[in-house]
């Protein structure tokens, strides 16, 4: 199954459930309007394909040359560069030579490359029915290792403690907990996390989930596909709740002032 028909595939996935979480007037609007990938998601996206797809990085990526599209013979050159690669991701040399610059750094990193020499399959569609709500469910993991073991590789600001932060704001032990469940179980699907800086020295480090934070995850995912089975049912696919809400600041900036 390529990406375009996975995304295509009505089922939930673990974005669309980030989405409810939100609010599912978010859900809605978003599977009703197409979104254009974010520079920093399209670094993501080449990086995924240099380190998992090597060959098909090589295949569908066209590095532009060195071309001023402001002069007539540079509009020229620019069409009939495109012209030639129509099919082709285009990226300029300097895409070109910090996806490679990231790729070789998760390469050179002990752990990250030992799990990479263990990739079994790559971009695995799977798709499952939640036993309590009857809701189709659907997963992609980034590869699966010849043990079973999930991986998931993540460009970042921050790869180190830093992660943390990303783990709670993108909802990553949801993710772990959403996959190993569809997937088989925790038991035989544990996900690990390698987290790569998108700017240099492009560090690099692995991460794992602890149990408590992975049924937090899970408890949160079931909880967000009842809402959808709701929205689903009632039809109401409702925003924010009207009132006046109170706002309460931590207690680590309340002690600063």
């Amino acid at each position: 199954m390529t990406n375009a028909e996975y995304h295509a595939h009505p089922a939930v996935s673990k974005s669309g459930l980030d989405l409810i979480n939100r609010s599912p007037a978010h859900f809605k609007w978003a599977r009703e309007n197409k979104q254009d990938a974010t520079p920093a998601m399209r670094i993501g996206s080449l990086t995924h394909l240099a380190v998992l797809e090597p060959d098909l990085f090589q295949s569908s990526c066209a590095v532009i040359p060195s071309i001023d599209r402001r002069t007539k013979q540079g509009k020229a050159d620019w069409d009939a560069f495109a012209a030639e690669h129509p099919e082709s991701e285009l990226i300029t040399s300097e895409e070109h030579s910090r996806i490679l610059a990231i790729r070789d750094a998760i390469h050179a990193h002990s752990i990250a490359a030992k799990l990479i020499a263990k990739i079994d399959a790559v971009e695995v569609s799977t798709f499952w029915q939640d036993t309590d709500t009857g809701i189709d469910c659907k997963c992609r993991p980034d590869a699966v290792l010849q043990n079973g073991m999930l991986i998931d590789l993540k460009t970042t600001q921050d790869a180190g403690d830093g992660f943390a932060s990303s783990v709670r704001k993108y909802r990553y032990h949801v993710q772990a907990a959403f996959y190993g469940d569809g997937m088989g179980s925790m038991e035989t699907r544990p996900m690990v996390f390698i987290a790569v800086e998108t700017q240099p020295p492009y560090l690099v480090a692995c991460h794992m989930i602890a149990p408590d934070s992975l049924q937090c995850g899970r408890e949160a995912y079931k909880r967000n596909l009842r809402t959808y089975a709701s929205c689903m049912e009632s039809g109401n696919w409702y925003g924010y709740e009207e009132k006046i809400h109170s706002i309460e600041l931590p207690a680590w900036v309340l002690d600063e002032e």
